[in-house]
């Protein structure tokens, strides 16, 4: 029986953070000296010997539909408001770390996140950015209007650092 105070949904993602995790550790590369944080920086925060990357993991299950991840998803905006956050505090260096949102949802075409799929050998960063600045500036969500002002609080400089670091992967 289901209560709407039922965290089985919750639990499920923090166990998908955590056998993601353990996953990426088992596929990294033997030379690598490579560490895993669950819950540091981000949901996931791979370090290694030539790397560093912060992932949001977000999971979808139990829905009749298949999740997207359109150019006003509550997840892509979410992910970008704790980037946001976390390069204005300088908590990590935008020219060094990866910033990957890793989920189940499939990214629509032509959207933001499927410019900036990380299978891409030419992803179209200067095209999400202005796709980021028109939904920001334009869209009537009030859920999204907080996360719309975080990002846009973001000096021009440090929104194209931004979108060059991201990434999106299913």
């Amino acid at each position: 029986m289901s209560t709407p105070f039922a965290a089985g949904p919750q639990a499920l993602g923090y166990l998908y953070q955590i056998q993601y995790a353990l996953l990426t550790l088992l596929k990294a590369d033997d030379d690598e000296a490579n560490s895993i944080v669950i819950e540091g920086l981000d949901d996931v925060e791979l370090n290694g010997a030539s790397f560093f990357e912060l992932q949001q993991l977000k999971h979808h299950i139990g829905t009749k539909r298949q999740a997207t991840l359109s150019n006003t998803s509550a997840d892509l905006w979410k992910s970008i408001r704790v980037w946001s956050e976390g390069l204005k505090e300088k908590r990590w260096d935008p020219l060094q770390t990866k910033l990957t949102l890793i989920t189940t949802a499939k990214a629509v075409k032509g959207s933001i996140a499927y410019k900036l799929r990380d299978s891409l050998t030419e992803r179209k960063t200067d095209e999400a950015l202005k796709d980021l600045l028109d939904v920001a500036n334009t869209s009537k969500s009030q859920e999204l209007q907080e996360l719309f002002d975080i990002f846009k609080a973001l000096k021009p400089g440090q929104k194209k650092q931004l979108v060059e670091a991201m990434r999106w992967s299913s």
